[in-house]
C-alpha cells in the first residue's frame, strides 16, 4: 500500500521516507501563523472548529454486529449507481525533498475494476482496462504497461476499492471503526498483519454513494490526504479506459 502512495502521485519508482523532525516544526511555524491572523480569519477558523465537532457529535456508533451487515447494503448501493467521474487534489509530505507536495487531477471508475487515474501537474496517468495497467506519459507520447498480477497492479487494485469496492479489503484489513452521520459514513481499516500502512480512514457521502476523501497513516509516522469533489454518475465511453490515439505502447519493464 506504500507503493500506492507514490505511484499514482509521481513518476514511478520514487520512494518516500517520514521526516518527524520537520513536521514538528512545521506544526510550530503554523501555531505562530496562527497567532498573527486577523481577526476576521480566526472568526472563520473558529466557525470551521465549530461545524466540525457538531459533525463529530452527531455521528453514531455502528455496532460491531451491524458493521458486516451495513457495508454489504452500501457495497451495494455503490455498485448499483453507476461510473463515476471526479476531481482529486492530494496532499503528500515527501521527507526526502523536506517538504509537503500537493497535486490534483481527475480520475474515472467503473466497476468493477476499470479505472484512468488523470495527473494534471505531471501530464501522466495510469489506466486500467480490466486486463492491462498501462502508466501513459504525454509529453514523451509512450505508454508502460505493468503486470496486473505484480505489486504494481495489486497496490492499484486495492487503492480503487477504497474508491469503489471496497468490500475487497475485507481479507487484508479489518474494520477498526465505523461511524454514521446524517451526511456521512466514516469507515477505519487496520492491516491484519504487520504493514506499512498503520490505519486507513475514508469517508463516504451517504446520499449520493461517493467516497469524501482518504487518510492513508503511516507506521513512519508519514502520512497522505486525498480529497475528492465534483463527483459525476454518468455512463464513461469504452475510450476512456483505453490507450489514447498517438501514445506509443513500449515493452514491458
Amino acid at each position: 500500500m506504500m507503493r500506492l502512495v507514490h505511484v499514482f502521485f509521481s513518476s514511478p519508482g520514487k520512494a518516500l521516507l517520514p521526516d518527524l523532525l520537520l513536521r514538528l516544526t512545521l506544526y510550530c511555524a503554523a501555531g505562530l501563523w496562527w497567532l498573527a491572523m486577523p481577526c476576521s480569519l480566526l472568526s472563520a477558523a473558529s466557525a470551521e472548529s465549530s461545524s466540525q465537532e457538531a459533525e463529530k457529535s452527531a455521528e453514531v456508533q455502528v455496532p460491531t454486529e451491524k458493521r458486516v451487515a451495513l457495508l454489504r447494503s452500501w457495497q451495494r448501493k455503490m455498485a448499483s449507481s453507476g461510473d463515476l467521474e471526479l476531481h482529486w487534489q492530494q496532499s503528500q509530505y515527501k521527507a526526502l525533498r523536506k517538504r509537503w507536495h500537493k497535486s490534483s487531477g481527475k480520475g474515472y471508475f467503473q466497476a468493477p475494476h476499470r479505472f484512468r487515474w488523470d495527473m494534471h501537474s505531471l501530464k501522466q496517468s495510469w489506466i486500467f482496462d480490466g486486463q492491462r495497467l498501462i502508466h501513459i506519459d504525454e509529453q514523451k507520447k509512450q505508454g508502460l504497461p505493468y503486470a496486473i498480477s505484480g505489486t504494481q497492479g495489486k497496490e492499484f487494485l486495492r487503492f480503487i476499492s477504497l474508491i469503489t469496492q471496497f468490500e475487497d479489503l475485507q481479507k487484508e484489513y479489518r474494520i477498526e471503526n465505523l461511524t454514521e452521520s446524517s451526511g456521512l459514513l466514516k469507515l477505519t481499516l487496520k492491516p491484519y498483519q504487520n504493514h506499512e500502512l498503520s490505519r486507513v480512514q475514508v469517508n463516504y457521502f451517504k446520499k449520493q454513494a461517493v467516497i469524501r476523501d482518504i487518510r492513508m497513516n503511516f507506521v513512519s509516522g508519514n502520512h497522505t490526504t486525498l480529497s475528492f469533489s465534483a463527483h459525476k454518475r454518468r455512463i464513461l465511453p469504452k475510450a476512456t479506459f483505453t490507450l489514447p490515439v498517438g501514445i506509443a505502447l513500449q515493452k514491458p519493464p
